[in-house]
């Protein structure tokens, strides 16, 4: 599946926000220039692996967590319910129904 590179822009600077961190400091701490930062929060850019992984050392979290939704608010029935019918889908399947999830976002 591929992931819109905004999403994950998105979801870097929310979680170094969180952490009290300018895009400066992170880009020192990763090792990597503030402009490049930048084009990932923003979505001009794709992170490669590594960044990625520099990014969750960094932030203290999985790397995961820049694109896993959370589905703690979500309630329990609903989950294993929408858990099992992802399971369920083909991989073009689920890549519809991430876009569809995508758009349902931008509407909501």
């Amino acid at each position: 599946m591929i992931l819109d590179k905004k999403i994950i822009g998105k979801r870097i600077k929310k979680i170094r926000h969180e952490n009290g961190l300018t895009q400066s400091e992170l880009a020192e701490m990763c090792n990597l220039s503030t402009s490049y930062i930048s084009c990932i929060e923003t979505g001009k850019k794709r992170p490669s692996l590594k960044s990625l992984e520099k990014f969750g050392k960094s932030l203290h979290v999985k790397v995961e967590s820049f694109w896993v939704v959370n589905l703690e608010n979500v309630p329990r029935e609903c989950e294993s319910n929408l858990i099992q019918i992802f399971r369920d889908f083909n991989s073009n399947q689920k890549q519809m129904l991430f876009e569809i999830a995508l758009l349902i976002k931008k509407i909501s």
